[in-house]
């Protein structure tokens, strides 16, 4: 095999494939890349078995062939090489040559033959789709996903293809939960909805490796989701598990609502996150006549107290602080202390991990966030501020 590419493009290639093959595996081959030769220049492949990426890479070959080496071993001389040009060849015994300006390098390879083959797929299946939706939707959800739970759907996130609403993303952490709905354009065959739960990490390389510029193409072969440009193939295996009613943990109803500025709460939240217990992040929101009162402390760093403007509707505020009041009178023993304070005493209290309201205000895009309560037990549901919105987040508080 020889060829001549551009050091740029090549390295671009190398540097897409290293989230794939880069990572520490306890199978050494899957820690190597397959360069080989096409009709069009290279393909640059990597796997990890769960996780599939072909990228075609312009260059003009003398002599056609393959060769598997080192992927950070190659990937770490692309970086240093000095000139614009870049000479690769494959040389007796499985070695590599890379030559450009007066540097050479010359890194020990392996047969082709022993490298996973690339998945074997069914073109007919991809669709082109708004691939900027996707992304957008994608990066509503993925920060309420798990990596290593022993629960496989909690390690992904699903997309539940419905004839009548379009895709609707969702993502659990058991701790809280996200949704988003967006048309991004795939045609669905038959009429009944399709549920994927795809890997986080296969996410993460899906948003990292396309651009929204680019014409993608997306199908669903044999249990594995396909991506698909001019420039890359990319297959992800599904995660094989059967995913939650999401529908039953969202309300159908409230019984009272807050809307307040979601730079206003962002800030409040940073503030009073400074003296929050490091390890649960915990902070306790005080619903009150016309504010949200938030209270982070710790008792071995101190209290910070701040509060953000409330527009409150609904009844059910009032009601929640008489309930909350009769339910601290009964559980407290006879003779002791009340257990909150007394300036707190006419406010309704819920303590929430404050880190998953800061996610939420990073992928809320109205100037204001909706609270939703149906009772406090349940979940606080966040909602732009919109007539119709596809977005909402449920964060589920904190036990005392």
């Amino acid at each position: 095999m020889r060829f001549v590419a551009t050091a740029t493009e090549f390295l671009r290639g190398l540097q897409d494939i290293q989230g794939i093959a880069g990572q520490r595996s306890i199978n050494p081959m899957l820690s190597e890349t397959l360069l080989e030769t096409t009709d069009n220049g290279i393909t640059i492949y990597a796997t990890d078995l769960t996780v599939s990426l072909q990228e075609a890479v312009s260059a003009d070959v003398a002599r056609a062939g393959s060769i598997v080496v080192q992927a950070k071993k190659i990937f770490e001389i692309a970086r240093q090489l000095p000139e614009e040009k870049v000479t690769v060849e494959t040389l007796d015994g499985n070695w590599l040559r890379l030559s450009s300006g007066h540097a050479m390098f010359k890194i020990v390879g392996l047969p082709p033959e022993e490298f996973p083959p690339m998945p074997e797929y069914d073109a007919s299946c991809l669709s082109e789709i708004d691939f900027g939706a996707l992304r957008s939707a994608f990066g509503k959800i993925i920060a309420s996903m798990c990596e290593n739970d022993a629960r496989k759907y909690l390690n992904g996130g699903l997309i539940e293809f419905d004839p009548e609403k379009g895709a609707i993303f969702v993502s659990t952490d058991s701790h809280r939960l996200s949704y988003k709905v967006a048309d991004v354009g795939y045609k669905q065959e038959g009429e009944k909805p399709v549920q994927l739960i795809i890997p986080k990490k296969s996410i993460d390389e899906i948003m990292r490796l396309f651009s929204d510029d680019e014409t993608v193409q997306m199908g669903l072969d044999r249990r594995r989701l396909l991506f698909k440009s001019d420039r890359l193939t990319f297959l992800s295996t599904l995660i094989d598990a059967d995913y939650p009613d999401y529908r039953a943990v969202i309300p159908k109803s409230w019984s009272f609502r807050a809307k307040v500025s979601r730079e206003g709460l962002d800030s409040v939240l940073k503030r009073v996150s400074v003296c929050s217990d490091p390890r649960t992040h915990r902070v306790r929101f005080f619903f009150k006549d016309g504010a949200i009162v938030l209270v982070g402390e710790d008792a071995e760093i101190g209290e910070a107290i701040d509060e953000i403007e409330a527009e409150y509707e609904g009844d059910g505020l009032a009601e929640q602080i008489q309930k909350q009041k009769k339910e601290r009178e009964a559980s407290r023993p006879e003779g002791e202390e009340k257990v909150i304070e007394q300036e707190h005493e006419d406010r309704l209290e819920v303590d929430y991990n404050a880190s998953f309201f800061e996610d939420a205000m990073k992928i809320i895009e109205t100037d204001k966030v909706v609270f939703e309560f149906s009772e406090p037990t349940s979940g606080c549901v966040l909602k732009p501020d919109e007539d119709k919105p596809t977005q909402l987040c449920i964060i589920m508080p904190m036990g005392r």
